[in-house]
């Protein structure tokens, strides 16, 4: 936890442990080593390969907007923890003749929650809920079957607290940003 406070490339720091200090990393994220994932839509490779450029996006999103503090801070742990859920929710799916992962961001929840209460005990409740819930939202991009009008948007913005609509959408993009080499968009 303290490389996504200190490195300057963590995501870089973090593709290192996997190649040669795996013992060092949380159970959460070495799940995710070796996870498969759509070669179309996620090039980089296995789900831990794109957390680490998701980590590296999401540094440099906050460094380009200066972002510091416990902002910052809460942002790279979201960033890290956003597809701890693949884990345990990605399978091949034979009728679309891919890997998929659906409902990877609820199953993330609690794998969050368990890395909190292991690594960051310390962490305010306030500020582990935030993170939960951005790594609960980060796909709501992609949901299909979801009415867009103004009261699902209200429903959307009150089930974001205590995280903010913002920094929701900064989690979104550097989960963008984790896919070379496919353009961010």
């Amino acid at each position: 936890v303290y490389i996504l406070e200190e490195h300057p490339r963590p995501g870089q720091y973090l593709r290192w442990a996997i190649d040669n200090n795996r013992h060092s990393l949380p159970d959460q994220f070495f799940n995710l080593i070796g996870v498969q994932q759509s070669p179309v839509h996620h090039p980089e490779g296995c789900a831990a390969l794109h957390t680490t450029h998701v980590v590296d996006g999401m540094n440099f999103i906050c460094q380009a907007r200066g972002i510091t503090g416990l902002r910052r801070n809460l942002l790279m742990l979201a960033a890290l923890c956003h597809d701890f859920g693949k884990a345990t929710t990605t399978k091949w799916n034979e009728q679309k003749g891919k890997w998929t992962a659906y409902g990877h961001d609820v199953a993330g929840v609690p794998m969050a929650e368990a890395f909190f209460d292991s690594h960051l005990p310390w962490l305010s409740r306030s500020s582990c809920d935030q993170v939960k819930v951005l790594v609960r939202h980060h796909m709501v991009h992609c949901h299909k079957n979801v009415v867009h009008s103004v009261k699902s948007a209200t429903k959307l913005l009150r089930g974001l607290e205590p995280a903010s609509y913002d920094d929701l959408l900064l989690v979104m993009e550097a989960d963008c940003m984790g896919r070379p080499p496919l353009p961010i968009g």
